[in-house]
């Protein structure tokens, strides 16, 4: 079954068991209130009208009274569930197809309806590994739907906690999600403001609210990478990314993008539903006016990330100043998923925080995520009580340090050489910052046969 495109009414309706109360923490009020909308989507090429990329059925639920999952609806901060993981494919801010040459930026955007009036290729940003979040209620597979609401509730307030503790994560990580889907999708489009949060020009959060009619939803549509080239993000700036494709169901109704000041007619006297057309890839919201201000998001990259753990003043050498743990988090746990996060032998979870917080994902530099954390992905599913205590405290790539865990003697030199290598690229380490996650050198290394 797929997604009528042509329904617009939006009134709540009759009979729908409506969401319980929503979680109004601090937290959950400052990420939900993001995602009300993916990006806008401009003129189409000449080309043919292509098919969808990927078949498939959306969830076909009413998961809202304004709704079901394709119609990408938000009613409350707490319906946006916490993951960490990737890569992801960001839609956010599918936009008009870009004029400048693909090596300068920045990338073609674009979002076009397809043979199939249900469905649309938007083009979209992929997204390395990090936080991520879900809207509970876009969640187009509907067995996950269903799984996460039972663990969430219907609007997510029972993970906001927990990061990876709704089942969404897994299925994401472990590509199951839409697993019906042909071919089967490399990646799965949900939402990050890292791009926002680290202020590259052209990728600011706004919002203009539209009248009726048709949008793409993207929310876990299902993506794959288009080329192996990676394209600058905007003109003269370092970050680059891959470009991925995604097929999101339409709908149509109100809908909000994040652009400022955008223009909601963008098919011009033509039907917007008519195949080749573009449309907004979007969102809804009934009840926002304003998207509240972010707060720092634990382990994301650059300007996005909460902070390192400070120095501790005029302490020689270097020293971190190291919080109490907060109640409810416990150490036992962190350090066990520290341990148990292991690739090849390293315990990945202590090298990914001595790379990720300092190294740019986006950058010339992204290899040494990729080395520091490629094992991570899956593992990081086990390591919600790292991811808490993060957030609890407000910083990155510190669980460690607080808890005071000890890695194995292979980690140890791993990290000490990641640290190597960030140095010789002009990168300041955390060791080098804050004292903490130094490592230690190999016998066998150069550094480490001289001492």
């Amino acid at each position: 079954m797929t997604t009528d495109l042509h329904t617009p009414e939006r009134a709540p309706k009759a009979g729908h068991r409506g969401p319980g109360k929503p979680s109004r923490s601090r937290q959950a009020i400052a990420l939900g209130w993001l995602l009300l909308a993916s990006g806008v989507c401009h003129a189409a090429d000449t080309a043919a009208v292509q098919p969808p990329v990927f078949t498939y059925s959306p969830n076909p639920i009413e998961t809202t009274p304004y709704g079901p999952a394709a119609a990408d609806i938000a009613l409350y901060p707490s319906n946006f569930v916490p993951c960490f993981g990737g890569p992801i494919a960001l839609c956010y801010y599918s936009g008009p197809a870009s004029d400048s040459a693909p090596e300068t930026g920045p990338p073609n955007l674009s979002c076009e309806v397809s043979d199939d009036p249900n469905f649309s290729n938007c083009k979209c940003i992929e997204m390395p590994l990090g936080p991520y979040y879900v809207d509970i209620n876009g969640i187009l597979d509907e067995q996950v739907y269903l799984d996460t609401v039972r663990v969430c509730g219907e609007t997510g307030a029972n993970c906001q906690s927990q990061p990876n503790m709704a089942p969404v994560c897994a299925a994401i990580q472990s590509k199951q999600l839409l697993a019906d889907a042909d071919p089967a999708p490399d990646y799965i489009s949900t939402f990050t403001p890292a791009l926002d949060a680290a202020k590259i020009p052209g990728y600011a959060i706004g919002q203009t609210n539209c009248a009726s009619a048709p949008y793409a939803g993207c929310m876990t549509a299902p993506c794959k990478r288009l080329s192996e080239q990676k394209v600058p993000l905007c003109d003269g700036c370092d970050e680059e990314a891959y470009i991925d494709v995604c097929t999101c169901p339409n709908y149509t109704g109100p809908y909000q993008v994040g652009q400022a000041n955008a223009d909601c007619n963008i098919a011009g006297d033509a039907p917007a539903d008519d195949p080749g057309k573009n449309i907004w890839s979007a969102a809804y919201n009934p009840t926002v006016g304003m998207i509240s201000q972010l707060d720092c998001v634990p382990d994301a990259f650059g300007n996005s990330g909460c902070p390192l753990l400070p120095p501790t003043p005029d302490s020689d050498p270097v020293q971190p100043a190291i919080p109490e743990v907060p109640q409810g988090i416990s150490c036992p746990q962190v350090c066990a998923e520290y341990r148990n996060a292991r690739d090849d032998g390293v315990e990945v979870g202590y090298t990914c925080d001595a790379t990720l917080c300092t190294v740019s994902s986006l950058k010339d530099d992204a290899g040494l995520v990729e080395q520091a954390c490629g094992g991570l992905g899956n593992s990081r599913l086990g390591t919600s009580e790292i991811l808490k205590l993060e957030a609890a405290v407000g910083c990155s790539c510190c669980a460690s340090q607080i808890c005071g865990c000890e890695a194995s003697e292979t980690t140890e030199n791993a990290v000490f050489d990641l640290n190597a290598e960030q140095a010789a690229m002009g990168i300041e380490t955390q060791c080098q910052y804050n004292g903490s996650l130094c490592g230690s050198p190999s016998p066998a290394s150069p550094t480490g046969a001289a001492e």
